[in-house]
């Protein structure tokens, strides 16, 4: 699990220090927060090369997996750096990078949501959409790539009763974000009318959608407590 966000370090909880889906939806939610703030900043300081990532509810403190004496209360958020190597890039961790993926090329609910968002995408950079439905493209590109990625996330949080629940939830963002792109694909077929590759994708979503029901079902099967 990535360290650059608040870690889930306590597992004290009604449930025999299990998490429930909803104490895990809670804390996840919160650190959507905490990558919105990241994403936000990222954005505005496009051309510059960050040594670390702060955590920005303890920023007054070094972020996980930082060495204390980098970090300075009074520095800005972000501090820049020139030649400092990136995470991931040692053989080890692209050892691990590239087994996490072939897991995920095994869990079909994955696969699927890839090649609808291929699809999507396809369709996306292929149209010319009116100014008005310049948004809504956006929303049914971004939505579209939500639902593998969530689905990846749950994987990496893992099957152990500590965070299966927690896996479950991501599943069920995944499902939020189809239902996203769902319903801005009625609302485009609204505006400029049906074609066959917007049926498509329409007809699409019914195989993603139960897929994803297939994996939470498969996952709460696994909550014995």
């Amino acid at each position: 699990m990535s360290n650059e966000f608040k870690k889930f370090e306590n597992w004290d909880d009604d449930n025999g220090g299990l998490w429930s889906e909803e104490r895990w939806e809670k804390e996840l939610l919160e650190n959507e927060k905490m990558v919105e703030k990241y994403e936000k900043i990222l954005d505005e300081n496009q051309e510059t090369e960050w040594q670390y990532s702060v955590d920005f509810k303890f920023r007054d403190q070094a972020s996980d997996g930082c060495d204390k004496s980098v970090a300075r209360p009074d520095a800005d958020i972000w501090e820049s750096t020139e030649g400092v190597s990136s995470y991931g890039e040692d053989d080890d961790s692209c050892d691990e990078n590239e087994d996490f993926y072939n897991e995920l090329e095994e869990i079909k609910a994955y696969c699927i949501a890839c090649d609808f968002a291929s699809e999507i995408y396809e369709y996306v950079k292929q149209s010319n959409a009116p100014a008005i439905l310049k948004d809504q493209f956006g929303s049914l590109l971004v939505n579209s790539m939500k639902v593998s990625a969530n689905i990846a996330g749950g994987h990496g949080l893992g099957y152990d009763k500590e965070t299966i629940c927690g896996n479950i939830v991501k599943n069920r963002w995944a499902l939020k974000s189809l239902n996203v792109v769902i319903a801005t694909l009625d609302s485009i077929i609204l505006n400029i009318g049906p074609n066959e590759k917007l049926l498509n994708l329409s007809n699409f979503t019914a195989a993603v959608r139960r897929a994803i029901e297939e994996r939470v079902v498969m996952l709460r099967n696994q909550v014995w407590w």
